[in-house]
């Protein structure tokens, strides 16, 4: 692994860390996450012992970039002591810097798999006092030979933390064994110890007894593949919740890398990850359904998978998933640019594959997405209703009624809404119905939902599409737990999630003038911000899942038979 020095200016104040990179840079397939390590000295000596106990192997492997923290001349300010260095502050910095890509773009880290530890009781401290204070930033956190809870987070709220705990004492034990609500005793040995809340199989402490006070080979893949690989931390709550991590290896995905076999865009390269259930591989003359999940911007097809996790549910149900990457790498060309490649060309391309390739049912083809990739999933289903049974976007501002972070000097909402112009002349030529399941969180930038949002233009379309009655958006925020811009015509309040009991979703019904079906459905997330909770796609699978499209382009609702 290459080492570098990197300095941080935070509050005027010059910081530095070691930065530990691959050799090589990342496929378009890789999902990568990050390590701060905390230690309590700053010299490149302690970073070469810790890599060399057998971490930087296990970096190269896993794609993990690893951040050593070089601690102020007075140590770390686990305390907050007034006059030395805002180590709060530093982290935050670094933390955005992660995200944005630390040694630039193409070292991008999503939110959710940031892990950190501590080596040496002053490390330990410093990280126990930013996780109480920023949970939301990271997944889990492991601790070598800890003593100190700081007294500056006594008393402070916080959220659950996977930890593990190597040589630490008993009141460092008994502090993140409250963090996590642990009830449950579910290994106990003379080395080895693990409690868990018995509602949440990933709120754990792991503890390994004994003499400890640095990092081994042995330790750091036990801290790996029992904690660390297992778990991600997403943004659907104001400091996250924690949920399973997929391991790549066991999800028997077939990778298709700079694929040219699909002809499309002058026979241009594409990514893309295939996932077949094994009920399907066993009887392949079967006719299957089809569902295309489409990545956020700047993400990739394996990091979709993992916050979507459609492919579990179509192993259980029998569907093949597919998760594509966007043309140009990066977003997907959804205001029809002729200067950008045409994602719309790739997936009539994909889909064509695939049906040549697997004997998919014509009539049950799905599509969803988030954020950029749900923009996809509209566009798709306006331009070609014939092919698409029903959609489950899940958060997204498309379409854009203001300039982006992509090439905001292009942005031209006439543009922009020209793809519903034509969905909507489609509709009113064939008499298309379009059943949509969107799921929008209550901490998006979008809401409340006001006039002339995207989230306004985007409901409006898909109401008129839909026969539905399209009623006048506020100007003002309504004054309702649902401020939506309009409600449902009717509203369900569902708590879905055993491991979060208080996690809410109120269910918004709007109902088609021609046969009283709900088409449309706003599926609004309490607390959640820009992400995919894991509960989304079960939720929109028991909707989408009813409806299958006849060739002359009319619709079948399997809920039709059960009423």
């Amino acid at each position: 692994m290459k080492i570098l020095y990197k300095k941080f200016d935070v509050n005027d104040q010059s910081r530095s860390a070691y930065i530990c990179v691959e050799d090589t840079s990342w496929d378009c397939l890789t999902k990568p996450s990050s390590l701060i390590i905390l230690r309590d000295d700053n010299t490149k000596a302690s970073v070469k012992e810790i890599l060399d106990s057998g971490l930087s192997k296990l970096a190269e492997e896993h794609h993990i970039i690893i951040v050593f923290p070089n601690p102020a001349e007075k140590g770390w300010n686990f305390n907050h002591v007034p006059g030395k260095a805002d180590d709060i502050a530093f982290f935050n910095t670094l933390y955005e810097n992660i995200r944005k890509g630390i040694l630039g773009p193409e070292w991008k880290i999503m939110n959710d798999a940031n892990y950190i530890m501590g080596i040496g009781q002053d490390s330990c401290a410093m990280a126990t006092n930013f996780i109480t204070l920023y949970p939301e930033l990271i997944a889990a956190t492991a601790l070598i030979g800890g003593s100190i809870i700081p007294s500056a987070i006594i008393n402070s709220a916080c959220a659950p933390m996977p930890t593990l705990l190597a040589g630490c004492d008993d009141s460092l034990v008994n502090y993140y064994k409250e963090l996590n609500n642990t009830d449950t005793t579910e290994a106990s040995k003379d080395a080895l110890s693990v409690y868990t809340d018995s509602t949440h199989p990933f709120h754990k402490v792991i503890i390994i007894n004994g003499e400890i006070h640095k990092l081994t080979g042995g330790l750091m893949r036990k801290i790996w593949f029992d904690l660390f690989h297992r778990v991600r931390r997403i943004n659907t709550s104001p400091k996250g919740n924690i949920c399973k991590r997929i391991n790549l290896e066991e999800c028997r995905f077939e990778k298709h890398i700079d694929d040219c076999s699909l002809g499309d865009n002058n026979g241009m390269p594409h990514s893309w990850l295939e996932h077949v259930p094994q009920a399907v591989m066993d009887n392949p003359a079967r006719p299957v359904p089809l569902l295309i999940f489409s990545h956020g911007a700047t993400d990739n097809p394996t990091k979709a998978a993992d916050m979507s996790k459609w492919h579990e549910i179509g192993e259980r149900e029998g569907f093949i998933t597919v998760y594509p990457l966007a043309g140009n790498g990066v977003n997907f060309n959804l205001n029809l640019d002729p200067d950008s490649p045409s994602d719309v060309d790739f997936y009539l391309a994909l889909i064509e594959y695939l049906k040549n390739k697997y004997v998919i049912d014509s009539s049950r083809i799905y599509i969803s997405g988030f954020s950029n990739g749900a923009g996809m999933a509209h566009v798709m289903c306006l331009l070609h209703p014939e092919i698409f049974a029903a959609a489950a976007p899940f958060n997204t501002m498309w379409p854009y009624v203001k300039p982006g972070p992509f090439r905001p000097e292009k942005f031209n909402l006439e543009k922009n809404l020209q793809t519903i112009n034509m969905g909507l002349e489609l509709q009113m030529k064939h008499n298309y119905r379009m059943p949509v399941w969107y799921v929008y969180g209550t901490r998006e930038s979008e809401y409340p939902v006001t006039k002339g949002v995207g989230q306004q233009y985007q409901y409006d379309a898909w109401k008129k599409y839909n026969n539905i009655a399209v009623l006048p958006t506020p100007e003002k925020p309504l004054d309702s737990e649902y401020s939506i811009g309009v409600e449902g015509e009717s509203i369900e309040i569902i708590y879905p999630c055993p491991e979060y009991p208080e996690y809410k979703y109120s269910i918004h019904k709007f109902y088609s003038m021609d046969d009283r079906k709900d088409y449309y459905n706003i599926a609004l997330a309490h607390g959640k911000g820009h992400d995919v909770h894991y509960v989304d796609a079960e939720l929109a699978w028991q909707f989408i899942s009813r409806f299958s499209r006849n060739p002359d382009g009319s619709l079948n609702d399997a809920g039709d038979s059960e009423n």
